[in-house]
């Protein structure tokens, strides 16, 4: 089968390789065309990774430094949020494993730790910070009711 698409050869851990397998059989997906759905799924992000590459690549010793420290800042910031955002996942995931069929699975968010200690209070949404709409059914009838924004305790 042609394809005019470019191959490449990776090396994985065995780790990684066994990880790779267990999505892909489970998904029901080959290792290729997961890795490649990874890839495009991270795509926006990888293409802003190569634009600072290219941007530290022309800096300075000095501008390497302080990219450096803004960088050490921004990974203690984000670290916590991202740990505690893939606890809560896996918590989801049990719920719903545990749940018995039929039933509905709370989506019930605990307070993110990562996000309190880092002193980061949780964004009001996106609503810009304006009351959002939203729709209920009422006795068969759509009808609109004002959301009042979350709060930040910070």
């Amino acid at each position: 089968m042609t394809t005019s698409k470019r191959r490449i050869t990776i090396s994985l851990t065995p780790s990684l390789d066994r990880l790779l397998q267990t999505i892909a059989s489970a998904g029901g997906a080959s290792q290729s065309g997961l890795v490649v759905e990874i890839l495009e799924s991270a795509e926006p992000t990888l293409q802003r990774m190569a634009e600072g590459f290219q941007r530290i690549r022309q800096a300075t010793d000095a501008d390497r430094a302080r990219m450096r420290e803004v960088l050490d800042v921004a990974i203690g910031v984000v670290e916590p949020m991202a740990v505690e955002l893939a606890a809560g996942l896996n918590r989801a995931i049990e719920r719903a494993i545990e749940a018995p069929a039929g039933s509905r699975v709370s989506a019930a968010r605990p307070e993110s730790a990562g996000a309190a200690s880092a002193g980061v209070s949780p964004p009001l949404g996106n609503t810009g910070g304006r009351s959002a709409r939203k729709t209920t059914m009422a006795k068969g009838k759509v009808r609109a009711v004002a959301v009042s924004p979350v709060k930040s305790a910070v």
